[in-house]
């Protein structure tokens, strides 16, 4: 055999070599804490398991948690969207209008307001569709990824919102504050449910 076949047949090797190796470590991401010399906790560990069917899980209470939150958010999409009038009475204190300058800006105010909560009903209502497939598969299924996704969007959604309705002193500000919760309470029961695993 020529060496330029040998170097051939050297560079097979090593790429099967390490072909076999991604294989193992994709099939198996424990062996991924292994190679790290145990740099993750045994939490991030158990989070790293590869997710297998639907089938194989439970409603877990983190799930169940998650899945009711996108209700909740489903529900408060339809509200914006079909039930809310333009202007309620904490719009009207907050803006301190009389009632001539109400009267007088009112029915142009009411136009423009009804399309921006068709709009935010819309993004309320996707964001609850989201959150309740989300719920369903890749959070159920145990998928970091899907715990991190939900971390930040429960933050910038129903999280902000709550937050901005308390500085306003909304008198819808307790309810928000329960449904953040619900969403906080999902992520919270996760993370009690993967430290039993790995006990």
């Amino acid at each position: 055999m020529s060496a330029e076949n040998v170097d051939c047949a050297k560079q097979v090797d090593l790429h099967q070599g390490a072909f076999c190796r991604i294989g193992k470590l994709s099939r198996d991401p424990r062996a991924w804490y292994d190679l790290h010399e145990r740099r993750f906790s045994p939490v991030t560990a158990e989070l790293m398991v590869v997710p297998k069917r639907n089938k194989e899980f439970g409603w877990s209470a983190s799930t169940l948690l998650l899945a009711i939150s996108g209700a909740l958010l489903i529900a408060m999409g339809c509200y914006f969207l079909f039930i809310r009038p333009a202007l309620l009475p904490e719009d009207i204190r907050y803006m301190g209008l009389t009632p001539d300058e109400l009267e007088a800006i009112g029915p142009r105010l009411a136009t423009w307001l009804n399309h921006v909560f068709d709009v935010m009903g819309g993004y309320v209502t996707a964001t609850g569709v989201l959150a309740l497939t989300l719920a369903v598969t890749a959070f159920r299924q145990r998928c970091p990824w899907a715990v991190a996704g939900s971390i930040v969007a429960g933050l910038v959604s129903i999280g902000w919102m709550t937050a901005i309705n308390f500085m306003i002193n909304s008198d819808f500000k307790w309810l928000l504050l329960a449904f953040a919760l619900t969403w906080a309470a999902s992520i919270a029961a996760f993370a009690v449910e993967a430290r039993r695993a790995v006990r």
